[in-house]
């Protein structure tokens, strides 16, 4: 794909979602960050990983498997003070993983969550 091909892409995608350019272009940053191996040490991995397993838990058993995104949400998932400084790393990987959705208002779970949280357990 050429780079004129790709910014008709994001306008696009922008435009039919109503999401600012901005945005799209974090969230790609994000992905790549994370394909191609954004450098970051063993043990905040470990902890990020960690606040991921309890992010999807507490949301696949929230009444619709979502919450609501307020200033209090690392309350909702029962953080301590240092898995509350990786919330936001943690909820950029679900994204962009595609296991939640994660928005102003609300935090939810995809499909794509369901089913990694039911295979975690042994549901399927």
């Amino acid at each position: 794909m050429e780079f004129k091909e790709f910014e008709k892409l994001i306008s696009e995608t922008a435009s039919q979602n109503n999401v600012d350019k901005d945005s799209i272009l974090k969230d790609l940053a994000d992905i790549i960050k994370l394909k191609y191996g954004y450098s970051i040490m063993e043990k905040e991995r470990d902890l990020i990983n960690e606040v991921k397993n309890k992010v999807i838990t507490k949301l696949y058993n929230s009444e619709d498997q979502k919450i609501n995104a307020d200033a209090d949400i690392h309350k909702k998932f029962k953080l301590d003070v240092l898995e509350n400084d990786y919330l936001n790393s943690a909820l950029d990987e679900l994204q962009a993983e595609g296991l939640a959705l994660v928005t102003k208002a609300n935090v939810s779970l995809t499909k794509e969550g369901v089913m990694k949280f039911k295979q975690f357990y042994g549901e399927i």
